[in-house]
C-alpha cells in the first residue's frame, strides 16, 4: 500500500500537470487571438489609409501626415498642426447631427442631401485649407448643408432656435469663401486657365426667394485683414492695381451668372445654396504684380427678375434690396510672379 506521502506527491503531480496543460491552452488562445486583432487592425488600418473616400481615417494619414513630409522633417506650423489633429480626434466618432431636442428640428432639412458621415471630418480639413472646393471631391451632400459655413455652431445655431416670431427675413445672403490667394507663374507663349469655385447662399431665417446676377469685378484695391489659408506666411493682404490693366489680361467667365436662391426658413429650400464655378483666363503678355479679380453681387436682368416676381408675388426680393451676411463681392488676389 501506498502511504499518504506519496498520494500526497501523485495528488501534486497531477495538479502540476493540470495547470501546466490549462497555461498551454491558454497561451494558445492568446496567440490566436492576438494574431486576429492584428490581423483585423492591420487590415483596418491598410483599408483606411489606400482607400481616399473612407472619410476621417484616410484623410488624417493622407492629408495630415503628408504635411509632415511636406514640410521637411520639422513642422513649420507646429501649434496648427496640433490644432488641426485635436479638430479631427473631436469628431472622429461624430456621423450625424446632435439629437433634435438639442438641435434643431431634422423636418428643417427634409429638401437636403442625407448628411455625410464624414461630414464633420471633411469640414475641419476644408475649414483649414487642406482640401479645396472641388466638386468631385466636396460634392452637393456636404455643402448643401448648412453647418458647413463657418460659425453656424457658435451663432448660427441660437439664432435658429431662438427665431423671432414678431418679423421674418426678406433678403439677405453670404458668399463663402469670400476671398482667395493664389501665386502663379505665367507662360510665356500660352494662357494659363483655372477655374476656382464658392458658395452663394441664402442667409439664416430668410424666407423669401431671391434674385442674384454676378458680375466680373476688378476693383482698383483690396484689402484683408484676417487669413485667408492658416499656410499663407503673409496673412495680412493690401493689393493696389489699374483695373484697366487687370482686364485687359485678366479674363472670368462665371457660372451661373444670373440665379435664383430659395428660401432657407423655416425648412431649407433645395436651392438655397448655389455653386458658383469662376473660369479664370491669364493671357501670357500680363506684367508681374499683384491684381484682383471676381465678381459683384448685382440684381438680375428686369425681363428675368419681373418673371421670378410675378411667379413668387410678395414672396420675391432681388439684390438690388439684399442686405449681406458676408461680403457682397467674391475676391480672388492673384500674385503673377
Amino acid at each position: 500500500m501506498k502511504d499518504k506521502e506519496e498520494f500526497e506527491l501523485e495528488d501534486f503531480e497531477k495538479q502540476k500537470s493540470q495547470k501546466s496543460k490549462k497555461i498551454i491552452v491558454y497561451s494558445i488562445l492568446l496567440l490566436f487571438a492576438g494574431l486576429s486583432l492584428f490581423t483585423v487592425i492591420s487590415g483596418y488600418l491598410k483599408e483606411k489609409v489606400v482607400d481616399e473616400d473612407l472619410g476621417i481615417f484616410s484623410y488624417t494619414f493622407k492629408k495630415i501626415d503628408v504635411l509632415k513630409i511636406f514640410h521637411k522633417e520639422e513642422s513649420k506650423y507646429p501649434g496648427l498642426d496640433a490644432k488641426i489633429r485635436n479638430a479631427l480626434l473631436a469628431v472622429e466618432k461624430i456621423s450625424k447631427r446632435p439629437p433634435e431636442e438639442d438641435y434643431l428640428p431634422y423636418i428643417m432639412f427634409k429638401e437636403l442631401p442625407l448628411f455625410p458621415k464624414d461630414f464633420y471630418a471633411k469640414r475641419v480639413l476644408y475649414r483649414y485649407g487642406l482640401i479645396e472646393m472641388d466638386p468631385n471631391d466636396i460634392t452637393p451632400e456636404y455643402w448643401k448643408q448648412p453647418e458647413w459655413f463657418p460659425r453656424f455652431e457658435e451663432s448660427t445655431l441660437n439664432l435658429l432656435q431662438n427665431a423671432p416670431v414678431d418679423r421674418y427675413g426678406v433678403c439677405c445672403f453670404g458668399i463663402y469663401p469670400a476671398d482667395a490667394f493664389i501665386k502663379l507663374e505665367v507662360g510665356e507663349t500660352e494662357p494659363y486657365t483655372f477655374t476656382k469655385y464658392t458658395l452663394i447662399r441664402s442667409a439664416p431665417l430668410v424666407e423669401l426667394y431671391q434674385g442674384v446676377r454676378l458680375d466680373s469685378y476688378y476693383p482698383k484695391e483690396g484689402k484683408v485683414e484676417k487669413d485667408i489659408t492658416p499656410w499663407q506666411e503673409n496673412p495680412k493682404i493690401e493689393f493696389v492695381q489699374d483695373p484697366e490693366i487687370a482686364k485687359k489680361y485678366i479674363h472670368i467667365s462665371i457660372d451661373p451668372e444670373q440665379f435664383l436662391l430659395d428660401p432657407s426658413f423655416p425648412i431649407y429650400k433645395r436651392e438655397y445654396i448655389k455653386l458658383i464655378t469662376m473660369a479664370i483666363t491669364i493671357d501670357p503678355e500680363i506684367p508681374k504684380g499683384n491684381y484682383i479679380v471676381g465678381f459683384d453681387t448685382v440684381a438680375p436682368d428686369e425681363g428675368v427678375s419681373r418673371e421670378w416676381m410675378l411667379k413668387y408675388p410678395g414672396g420675391y426680393n432681388d439684390a438690388r434690396m439684399g442686405m449681406f451676411f458676408s461680403p457682397r463681392q467674391y475676391r480672388l488676389f492673384i500674385t503673377i510672379e
